[in-house]
């Protein structure tokens, strides 16, 4: 059986839907917490690697420490081409690994179903030929910086990177393919009284999510597929 490292940094980020695509697809997952003091170091059993999104900036060693090690498990997964994808957060580590930056989104929060804007080349990608139209996003920070290596796979409407590939083998994803409404309410909590200092009620945004599940894991499921054969093929 292919076993997945997957690194999830706090109890409200888990793998969600796209950890049961995987398992579906015939994938073990070996789920870690470093934010536990759990170890994130990849082993040769492990045939690919999911970094979950989180709170911190990818920057933020000093009020998460363990984001070092993660950092570096993106640099030796990408160096060794074990399958990788970077989710949110995970998107984040990986730009910083490789010499981009995680800075505040100086347009706001990005948030709620929003629209995916490939690129041209985007539906040559292995991983992401599926061009999902629409995706969860629940994001303050955003990637720039990237180095020329990195191709762009899809922008946002203001620019900011939706997707990109960092490798062969290697990808990140600033939005949100594992969240459901389920999830996304939890990070509404989080957002409440943000919104609600503003005059908004942030459970709008998990209303849209609730009304679009069903077209959400329809797009994204071929995305979890796609990612399961690419870690059988290490197997």
């Amino acid at each position: 059986m292919s076993k997945i490292l997957v690194v999830q940094h706090q109890s409200d980020c888990p793998p969600g839907w796209f950890g049961d695509w995987l398992l579906e697809e015939g994938c073990q997952l070996d789920v870690r917490r470093p934010d536990r003091g759990e170890p994130v170091g990849a082993t040769p059993q492990h045939v690919g690697v999911v970094v979950l999104g989180g709170s911190p900036n990818a920057h933020d060693d000093e009020s998460a420490p363990w984001l070092a090690a993660v950092r570096a498990l993106c640099a030796d997964a990408l160096a060794r081409e074990v399958p990788l994808l970077g989710i949110c957060l995970g998107h984040q580590l990986l730009a910083v690994s490789v010499g981009g930056r995680s800075v505040r989104n100086p347009d706001g929060q990005q948030i709620g179903v929003l629209p995916m804007g490939w690129t041209e080349t985007a539906g040559a990608d292995p991983l992401l030929a599926s061009l999902p139209a629409v995706a969860v996003q629940w994001n303050h920070d955003i990637v720039v910086g990237l180095p020329e290596s990195v191709q762009v796979l899809a922008r946002a409407a203001g620019g900011e990177v939706q997707a990109a590939r960092f490798g062969p083998t290697a990808w990140g994803l600033q939005c949100h393919p594992e969240a459901g409404a389920q999830i996304c309410a939890a990070w509404a909590e989080h957002d409440r009284g943000e919104y609600a200092a503003r005059g908004e009620d942030v459970s709008a945004y998990v209303d849209g999510v609730r009304v679009a599940e069903v077209a959400l894991a329809d797009a994204w499921r071929p995305v979890a597929t796609a990612f399961s054969r690419l870690v059988r093929s290490r197997s």
